[in-house]
């Protein structure tokens, strides 16, 4: 890092924590009368070692501004929006970027709950890897702290029913495609990634059925829509054979989870098998497979607590990258079997979080970590929060990835970074 951006970036965030004190004291009738109206906001300022694009970007200093709106009016009609503008690294002056997550308006109708507008579905009742989780996206090139925040709504209308006292009915359309960021280099080897070709005409839906009896909750559900992570594909211009366009096939999937509680554990189970109808034998993307977690986590007195998940993935007629002799056709292959941890037929892993809470919920530190036993690669993340005042929050953490360059997490070892964020706000 150059020294004067080193000095700037420091006086950046001493400045930010250092005033906090008399900007709320000047700030506090504006909240006040903002909360009058359900509006809340917070300003989120930080530094990052690394950026998470697999790229040479280093040393960010990114703010960001958030903005929320809840409204409910005296006729039961609700209103809801959420966004952020961002500038990734203030100390080189990089342009703001927006994101507004949700909007959405929501009404009751004798027995039926309307949801219509842009929102965040999140399914599954797995720790943090769901594969039933297929409704909404996530931008993980974002630099936040927070793994919720990395969520992005889609426009859709939900409609919710009851089904006696223990089940409800939800029924998704989904106009809209919006599918996940995730981090890959400009250049693998020979290839460039050349952008992304998205479907031409989106018309998704989804049912689930969400229940709960006899100490278990349930839930099953079907996903009829395209695949949000998608594959890389060769482009089509024959002057640029070695360009790759991401495109998104579309996507059947049928899940079910569970959670209960016994012996003091907390037991939870996922699955989904996926299926991408369109798929021809030859092509090069990922194929039909099964994704499922299980597992559970205890608590150990009144501040430890320790979560272990097993994780599976069962390829449907898989093919190894390695039997294309074709060197193009095997690299191609290669990149997306690595990307949806089709690899092999069977692939095994394992998650683990173990976290301690304070007492008084004011500090909180946390490891979560994520291992392929296939390939010996993996993921580890450490993070601590603290909340300083009611108004400021401050976020300190490290993301460790490790593995060969031919596995997911190895070919991210570059964004191995330490970060720090305070939170001004909600």
């Amino acid at each position: 890092m150059k020294p004067l951006r080193l000095k700037f970036i420091t006086l950046l965030l001493l400045g930010s924590a250092g005033s906090h004190a008399h900007a709320a004291e000047g700030m506090a009738g504006w909240r006040e009368q903002a909360a009058d109206l359900g509006l809340s906001s917070s300003l989120r300022m930080g530094y990052w070692r690394s950026s998470r694009n697999v790229d040479d970007r280093h040393d960010m200093a990114p703010a960001t501004l958030w903005l929320k709106e809840q409204h409910d009016s005296d006729s039961g009609m609700g209103f809801h929006a959420e966004g952020w503008v961002q500038s990734e690294d203030l100390s080189n002056a990089s342009a703001p970027e927006a994101e507004l997550r949700e909007v959405y308006v929501s009404h009751s109708i004798g027995e039926f709950d309307i949801r219509v507008g842009r929102q965040i579905a999140a399914w599954g009742r797995a720790d943090r890897i769901n594969p039933t989780d297929n409704l909404s996206s996530r931008d993980l090139s974002r630099l936040f702290p927070d793994d919720d925040d990395l969520r992005r709504g889609s426009a859709m209308l939900r409609v919710d029913h009851g089904l006696g006292e223990n089940a409800q009915l939800q029924l998704y359309w989904i106009p809209e495609f919006r599918p996940e960021v995730h981090p890959l280099r400009s250049h693998i080897g020979p290839f460039a990634i050349a952008g992304d070709r998205r479907p031409d005409g989106v018309g998704q839906g989804a049912i689930k059925i969400d229940g709960s009896q006899h100490g278990i909750d349930w839930s099953v559900s079907y996903f009829d829509g395209y695949d949000l992570t998608g594959d890389l594909r060769a482009s089509r211009d024959p002057a640029r054979p070695f360009d790759l366009l991401r495109e998104y096939p579309r996507q059947r999937t049928l899940g079910a989870d569970m959670a209960t509680v016994h012996w003091g554990l907390n037991l939870r189970a996922e699955a989904a098998y996926s299926d991408f109808p369109d798929r021809e034998r030859t092509d090069l993307s990922k194929r039909p497979f099964l994704f499922a977690v299980m597992g559970g986590d205890r608590n150990f007195g009144e501040t430890v607590n320790l979560n272990l998940q097993y994780i599976l993935r069962r390829v449907t007629n898989h093919g190894p990258p390695e039997r294309y002799r074709n060197p193009y056709l095997r690299g191609i292959a290669l990149i997306n079997a690595v990307e949806s941890g089709q690899r092999d037929n069977n692939q095994n892993g394992a998650s683990m979080r173990l976290a301690w809470t304070r007492p008084d919920q004011l500090l909180r530190a946390e490891i979560f970590g994520i291992q392929d036993f296939s390939h010996h690669d993996g993921v580890l993340r450490a993070l601590v929060r603290y909340e300083a005042s009611d108004e400021l929050r401050v976020s300190v953490g490290y993301e460790w990835n490790h593995g060969e360059d031919d596995t997911l997490f190895g070919s991210r070892r570059t964004n191995n970074s330490v970060f720090l964020e305070f939170r001004f706000g909600y």
